[in-house]
């Protein structure tokens, strides 16, 4: 539906599915084939319910700046939670 350009109906569609992660991949879907300012407010719908990763490629194309500040804060959370692998008496 929203490949032939019917962007509007399709997001009312995906708004109505009842599961949240069902309904984050529907929005993300759409998003895909809507023009950028149509697709943001989409895109950050799936987000708040989904997981950002099945979302990756739509974030990337829709704010690159942001999928990088994620991909910042995810390495900085391991690195803080990561043993480190350097002493040679790791705490168990």
């Amino acid at each position: 539906m929203a490949r032939a350009g019917l962007v509007d109906r399709a997001a009312s569609i995906a708004r109505s599915i009842a599961d949240p992660d069902r309904q984050a991949e529907a929005l993300a879907a759409v998003a895909r084939h809507a023009d950028p300012d149509r697709a943001r407010p989409l895109a950050v719908r799936a987000l708040r319910l989904g997981s950002w990763h099945r979302t990756a490629d739509l974030l990337a194309a829709l704010a690159p700046d942001a999928l990088t500040t994620i991909a910042d804060d995810l390495l900085r959370a391991h690195a803080r939670t990561a043993p480190d692998r350097t002493d040679p008496h790791p705490q168990v």
